[in-house]
């Protein structure tokens, strides 16, 4: 019988051929790698940049702290230092702030001034002079500078400790704080601002001024109603910063040590925290207690 199928062609291939058959399978598996190898990047880049703007926004929802100097309120803060006296006494029991780096001849020249306005006229050409040699500008830009990076390693949670403690949403502090470089030992605070020294770690001084700045700013207007005045709402702010010694410790560079005349009511209020804390009820249930000890002490 005659075949009717047509023969199949006969194929030669030489070992050149199949050689460079067998390189483009290779080249092509490959591509193949790598195209999900520069997927599977794409994809990793994608989510790290998700995570970090995550990270950036929940940064972001914190208060700022701009740390600088200001030389209006330094020269006002020399004279300060000079006139006025720690209400509640220092360290060793003594009222009068130390000079810190300022110029010895300061409270002479403040001393024999006639008023106020006299003095810093008079004080003044010194304090150009210091403030603007080049080892004054080095000590400012150098405590600034790590004033600013010591803080960044533990401000979110400062704030977010700061919010449990006074039970006020971090939502409602201060978008943006000051904090001014002084060579004095005398660190003053105002509604939105405060001075740091060098030789106290940032993170003593912050926590303890913008502590103050934010208590009063919720709960003020709360101790003059209960009958509180002035002076003992100065007190009872300067002792309650005992409370980040029990919040803070594990951010704080040293203990919160406060004033000299404050130490036995300290130990008092901070004990009463932390029977506060074990009994679930608010910080202004806590602070009626405290309220009643600042009102039955005699501070003169």
């Amino acid at each position: 019988m005659r075949n009717v199928f047509p023969s199949a062609p006969t194929v030669t291939a030489s070992t050149a051929t199949v050689a460079g058959m067998s390189k483009v399978g290779r080249s092509a598996k490959q591509m193949r790698r790598l195209w999900f190898l520069q997927r599977r990047l794409y994809f990793i880049t994608i989510i790290i940049t998700m995570i970090n703007t995550i990270s950036n926004k929940k940064s972001d929802s914190f208060p700022k702290i701009i740390f600088t100097f200001n030389k209006e309120w330094e020269i006002q803060n020399w004279y300060d230092t000079c006139t006025k006296e720690a209400k509640a006494g220092l360290r060793d029991g003594s009222k009068k702030w130390g000079l810190g780096d300022i110029p010895p001849e300061i409270p002479k020249i403040i001393a024999s001034s006639q008023n106020k306005e006299d003095a810093l006229n008079k004080i003044r050409p010194v304090f150009e002079e210091f403030i603007n040699k080049p080892e004054s500008k080095q000590v400012i830009s150098h405590f600034i500078e790590q004033a600013q990076k010591n803080w960044q390693e533990i401000s979110g949670k400062f704030f977010q400790l700061l919010s449990q403690m006074l039970e006020m949403p971090v939502s409602e502090f201060e978008g943006e704080y000051k904090a001014y470089f002084t060579f004095s030992q005398r660190c003053p605070f105002g509604n939105r601002e405060f001075m740091f020294k060098r030789n106290m770690d940032i993170s003593n001084t912050a926590a303890h001024e913008i502590m103050h700045i934010e208590f009063l700013k919720k709960y003020k207007n709360y101790l003059k109603e209960k009958g509180l005045s002035d002076e003992q709402i100065y007190h009872l702010k300067e002792i309650l910063t005992v409370l980040l010694n029990e919040d803070m410790k594990d951010i704080l560079f040293k203990p919160d040590i406060g004033y000299f005349n404050h130490q036995e009511l300290r130990t008092k209020v901070l004990e009463m925290y932390q029977e506060h804390k074990k009994s679930g009820d608010s910080f202004q249930k806590f602070l009626d207690g405290v309220i009643l000890i600042i009102k039955n002490h005699n501070f003169s």
